[in-house]
């Protein structure tokens, strides 16, 4: 299959195929404000691929995202932000070592945090994090850019210096 995962749901959404599949709206948008979306919801058949087990333009959407952010893997959810935030954390946890969170982490991390008994500090920017004792951490979560659109500076920087002290990332 040559298409990417852009064009797959592009060429549903230009109403180019008949519809005889879930979700029941069927690509109509019957509300601007609720179903907007619609001409691009579609389900798992076989061109366009499956969450769950992908095997051709997901998986490859997949690899190329792992690629940019130079990351092991990449796996897409539509369960929404704060489940796969949970999941990772859940993931990365380490009983004895507590996780660093960007100050202006979302209330679903550090709610994730507290609901698994993890402890946590913060940091600020790239000079507070180069203060902190990286064997007490497991695990270092960013966002960025963050509600504002405010981009954490100098993310490389912090990267590789996490990278070198074997704290994982997670980048919200």
């Amino acid at each position: 299959m040559s298409a990417n995962l852009y064009e797959t749901v592009a060429n549903q959404y230009s109403g180019k195929a008949f519809r005889f599949h879930m979700p029941g709206h069927g690509g109509i948008n019957f509300d601007s404000k609720v179903f907007a979306s619609a001409p691009c919801d579609i389900t798992e058949l076989p061109f366009s691929d499956n969450l769950h087990n992908p095997q051709s333009v997901i998986l490859d959407a997949e690899k190329k995202y792992s690629e940019i952010y130079n990351a092991k893997f990449c796996q897409f959810s539509t369960a929404g932000a704060t489940a796969v935030l949970q999941t990772a954390i859940s993931a990365l946890k380490k009983s004895s070592k507590k996780m660093l969170l960007q100050y202006n982490s979302h209330k679903s991390i550090i709610n994730a945090c507290m609901m698994f008994n993890i402890n946590f500090d913060f940091f600020y920017d790239l000079t507070d994090l180069k203060t902190k004792n990286f064997s007490d951490y497991s695990t270092a979560i960013f966002t960025s850019p963050d509600y504002l659109g405010r981009v954490f500076e100098n993310y490389n920087e912090a990267y590789k210096l996490l990278k070198k002290n074997n704290i994982e990332i997670i980048l919200d």
